[in-house]
């Protein structure tokens, strides 16, 4: 596949790295501030044009999805010659054809541009798709027969972050304009093409760190919903018994884990709150598709509501919905929006945050959606996770690679794609390096307005799965951050396409029958005893050699007499191998042990737990006469109950199967954690009699 790139494309010299400081949580808030007192109160009711795409030789052009006939067909004699009027009129432009003067006028967003016809006699109406770009303001991108036109510029807004200490002293002709004081810009044009000449001169300042329009966001459905009736049936869609919902339910219910609330937000469409199936669920929202902003988040599209719909439909009832109204009732949104959205709905404590829609941007600027790569970083920051989805097309024909794609792009969320009921790819979802994980996301029956049931597919269906399965997670083991999450998903996963991680599936669809509690997988519970003020802060095992996270556990401390400090830690889901290990401490130093062999059956290893288990604590370091334990570092042991006990004149209880160069052997261990630095003439071992 070939593709070529053109339009208003032109990069930064330096992109800006995450988490630069140079665009922060403040500069979230002050871009959707700013850009909301530039935009006024009237923007609800704009239509935007999320992409139109062309074929060769053919008469039809999707423009967001709906199909027009063009005359005469584009790309004849496949050169790529467009028809310029079609084109523009599906713009909104006004268009005049002059044949008696052999011209086109075409009068765009205030502007009048009049052709000549091309040289090209035959086909009077095609013209050059750089020239078809030049006077509409257009991205374009071309895939083998296919080309997919974008208008980067159609909100006349520019975000502009000038290097530390340099500011912009000239606007370069714009209407209006906001700056923070730190070299934050937001400037509004009376045009896209104002816009557009703004934005290459003020690139091409030394002193500008990065400049990108403000881009529309779009839902990422297949726009193919059908109303269904609710069956008497325990869920409404066939997605959660696909991916096994019930098994974890019944699970966070047998163990007591269905009281405290866990809160995920859609941000979205809005939702319909007097829905039977959502009215017990919702969370007071925010609606930031309007100016001002309220507290008004109904949904007037239908597509929030389904895919909130499809998340109380996968989850236990302490699983609630926050309502964050990002995408108007047009159906599309600017990104300083939805940044600041979710920002508001991380800020106020929404744990995973389903992000069904996003942006698409084929020029060649590498930090077109650095707001939304700081607000991912901020979600992480603050302990929320963020679930994307890879993307679908706004027309058939678009070049469907989630590398255009934001926030799916991003490795700071899980990128979800969709698959049908034979576990196939939905045909229409976008493939990529960046997916993550499969979920259920064709003909899925869930939540429609008016208090109806509808069937929709993409994924935007597939991606709140995946929210309702880290909420779930979540709850079972509060501990795991973004990373420890994203590897037990990968873990949860059955394999499809080829084998491993691929661009079509990810790692595969997940599946709770392969969750670690119940696919056979170690469950490790019990205590530390470390000493203040070094306590153990987490626990995180990685695949030997890798720096792949197969499971991790941040532990609470409980002061057990002068300094010492009792922690429980819990690891779930651990598979046989072997594992490398880092222990954080509370005074931020860690230390990497190797030599951590699981195998055998789960463990439970708190105080009332089986009395023939052990629990070995091993304190690494010089041990002097008396056997006492040098406390800087810590390790772990644990061995089975089985496991042969000898008892040495001086009182000291050695693994049997250790032998004199450190090795053991792993026949008859459950887990074994050595520091690489521990002492082997001098070990101390303590177990339970």
């Amino acid at each position: 596949m070939t593709l070529a790139l053109g339009g208003v494309a032109s990069a930064v010299g330096n992109a800006l790295p995450m988490n630069s400081g140079q665009a922060d949580a403040a500069s979230i808030r002050f871009f959707g501030e700013a850009a909301r007192l530039l935009t006024g109160s009237d923007d609800e009711d704009i239509s935007y044009i999320s992409t139109i795409t062309l074929s060769q030789d053919s008469d039809i052009m999707v423009v967001n999805g709906e199909e027009l006939t063009v005359t005469p067909p584009c790309m004849a004699d496949r050169r790529e010659l467009l028809p310029i009027a079609d084109i523009a009129e599906a713009l909104g432009a006004v268009v005049e054809i002059d044949d008696a003067a052999d011209e086109i006028i075409i009068v765009d967003d205030g502007e009048v541009t009049v052709l000549d016809s091309p040289p090209d006699a035959g086909n009077s109406r095609l013209y050059d798709i750089q020239q078809v770009a030049d006077v509409l303001t257009l991205d374009y991108l071309v895939d083998g027969d296919d080309i997919v036109l974008t208008r980067p510029f159609q909100s006349k807004m520019l975000l502009v972050w000038m290097r530390p200490g340099k500011t912009l002293s000239d606007m370069y002709g714009a209407a209006g304009s906001v700056a923070d004081g730190k070299g934050h810009y937001v400037l509004k044009y009376d045009s896209i093409s104002q816009a557009k000449n703004a934005h290459d001169a003020i690139m091409a300042l030394p002193d500008c760190q990065s400049i990108a329009p403000n881009l529309l966001c779009f839902p990422f459905d297949t726009h193919t919903s059908t109303e269904n009736a609710r069956l008497a049936q325990e869920h409404l869609g066939w997605g959660a018994d696909r991916i096994h919902v019930d098994l974890m339910m019944e699970h966070l219910e047998a163990n007591g884990k269905t009281n405290n609330e866990i809160v995920v937000a859609v941000v979205d469409t809005g939702v319909e709150s007097t829905h039977p199936h959502l009215a017990s669920k919702l969370k007071p929202g925010r609606n930031f598709s309007v100016n001002p902003r309220t507290d008004n988040t109904t949904d007037r599209i239908g597509h929030g509501t389904h895919v909130a719909g499809i998340v109380v439909d996968c989850s236990p009832g302490n699983v609630k919905i926050l309502p964050v109204k990002v995408i108007n009732d047009a159906g599309a949104s600017f990104i300083t929006d939805v940044a600041e959205g979710v920002q508001w709905a991380v800020d106020s404590g929404a744990k995973i945050i389903n992000m069904s829609i996003g942006a698409i941007y084929y020029g060649a600027n590498p930090d077109w959606d650095l707001d939304m790569r700081v607000v991912c970083d901020y979600a992480i920051e603050r302990g929320a996770v963020i679930v994307a989805a890879a993307g679908n097309p706004r027309t058939t024909e678009d070049i469907m690679d989630t590398k255009y794609v934001s926030p799916a792009r991003l490795s700071t969320v899980i990128t979800v794609t969709a698959t049908d009921e034979n576990d196939q790819k939905e045909s229409s979802a976008y493939s990529g390096d960046a997916i993550d994980v499969s979920a259920p996301g064709a003909d899925i029956l869930s939540s429609w307005l008016a208090g109806r049931y509808f069937k929709d597919s993409g994924t935007s269906m597939a991606a709140p799965h995946v929210s309702a399965a880290v909420a779930m997670l979540s709850l079972d083991n509060p501990s795991h951050g973004f990373e420890g999450l994203k590897s037990v998903l990968q873990s949860m996963c059955v394999d499809l396409g080829e084998p491993g991680k691929d661009i079509e599936y990810g790692w595969g669809i997940i599946d709770f029958e392969k969750y670690g509690v119940f696919n056979g997988g170690v469950r490790i519970t019990g205590q530390i005893q470390s000493y203040n003020p070094r306590k153990v802060t987490s626990i995180t095992l990685y695949e030997a050699g890798k720096n792949t996270v197969c499971a991790s556990a941040t532990i609470e401390a409980e002061a057990t007499g002068s300094g010492q400090v009792t922690q429980e830690f819990s690891l779930m889901g651990v598979s046989e191998g072997v594992y490398d290990l880092v222990v954080s401490k509370q005074t931020h130093l860690n230390y990497t042990i190797t030599g951590v062999i699981v195998g055998g059956d789960d463990l439970d290893l708190t105080e009332n737990a089986d009395p023939n288990i052990s629990l070995i604590t091993l304190l690494c370091g010089d041990i002097n006469e008396d056997g006492y334990i040098n406390s800087s570092d810590l390790s772990i042991v644990i061995l089975p109950a089985n496991y042969n006990k000898q008892t040495t004149e001086n009182g000291v209880d050695p693994l049997a199967d250790l032998t004199g160069s450190g090795w053991v052997n792993s026949s008859c261990l459950s887990v074994v954690i050595l520091p690489a630095n521990y002492n082997k003439t001098h070990v101390v071992y303590a177990y339970k009699e």
